[in-house]
């Protein structure tokens, strides 16, 4: 007799950050293809609330809640209350970043491979989880991504400008250019100046959180400057050929030598070597870390909760 496992009670620690929620929502979405699921989220406490919560064995969640089977959390932020939150509710602690506590602490980390953390409950990741699912591509569509200063990579807007409407005088689709919280204020005011034919600027802070995975799935090229690693992951996971707006180097940090490995192996063009002959990479096998990752837990987990 054919039965339905019951669902997997996923509970979300989120901190407010656009970037963590995109990780977590993109592996509940990834466990939910592959098993029923129940998702429910609760915003992460203040420090010393859930340091509180933690030593005295306050509780931190609705008591009526049901039982979690998987906390999922990313930021550093929500380290604490998760682990709260497993005391009072059961369940297992995926967290996807490397975490600021202990490894041990956790039942399952998701760390990219730049962070080079391995142990026995550590899945190694290629860049950072996120929600974006491959969909029929736009052949007209492009998208600009724009990030700003970082720990690896300076950020100069002369630069960044030349290097967009380079694209934009050769590659004749119809563009979207979009900034992030990073971006200087100075940038899309300066691009905007400009008359770029059949080209849409739109600032992060008007679009709704599901924009961006939207924007992604459908554009068939997508350029990103180099300091946005998570924008580039999310790019190489759409399933689009992508490249990198070059910015001047700061240092060589894990992060920025993870992106220069990509180019390397040919899944990156930078726009000068470009412009100069060199082809787009066709993404033949778009990254899906969220359903790989997603499979992975089932198989460690859940394995036997397939219907007979």
């Amino acid at each position: 007799m054919n039965t339905t496992p019951s669902p997997i009670n996923i509970l979300r620690i989120t901190d407010g950050k656009p970037g963590h929620e995109n990780q977590t929502f993109g592996l509940a979405a990834a466990i939910a293809n592959e098993t029923p699921v129940e998702v429910s989220d609760f915003a992460a406490l203040p420090l010393r609330q859930a340091l509180s919560a933690g030593l005295f064995r306050r509780p931190v969640i609705d008591r009526d809640a049901p039982t979690a089977d998987l906390i999922v959390c990313a930021g550093h932020a929500t380290h604490l209350t998760a682990l709260a939150a497993r005391r009072q509710k059961g369940g297992r602690i995926v967290v996807l970043m490397k975490p600021s506590l202990p490894l041990a602490w956790f039942d399952l980390c998701l760390i990219p491979e730049h962070d080079a953390t391995t142990g026995d409950n550590v899945i190694t990741t290629r860049g950072a989880i996120n929600a974006v699912t491959p969909t029929d591509k736009q052949s007209n569509k492009g998208l600009i991504l724009l990030g700003g200063p970082s720990q690896h990579a300076s950020w100069d807007d002369a630069t960044v400008i030349q290097q967009v409407q380079a694209i934009i005088a050769r590659d004749p689709r119809r563009w979207v250019i979009a900034n992030s919280r990073r971006t200087p204020e100075s940038t899309l005011k300066a691009i905007s100046q400009f008359q770029l034919h059949g080209t849409e600027i739109v600032p992060w802070e008007t679009v709704e959180r599901d924009w961006l995975p939207q924007q992604l799935a459908a554009a068939a090229v997508i350029w990103v400057s180099e300091d946005s690693v998570s924008m580039i992951y999310e790019a190489l996971t759409s399933g689009a050929s992508c490249g990198l707006i070059s910015l001047p180097k700061v240092k060589a940090t894990r992060v920025a030598q993870g992106v220069s490995q990509l180019v390397a192996n040919g899944s990156l063009v930078y726009v000068n070597d470009w412009l100069n002959g060199a082809p787009l990479p066709a993404n033949t096998a778009p990254l899906n870390e969220a359903e790989r990752c997603a499979r992975l837990i089932k198989a460690r987990w859940y394995a036997n909760d397939a219907p007979a």
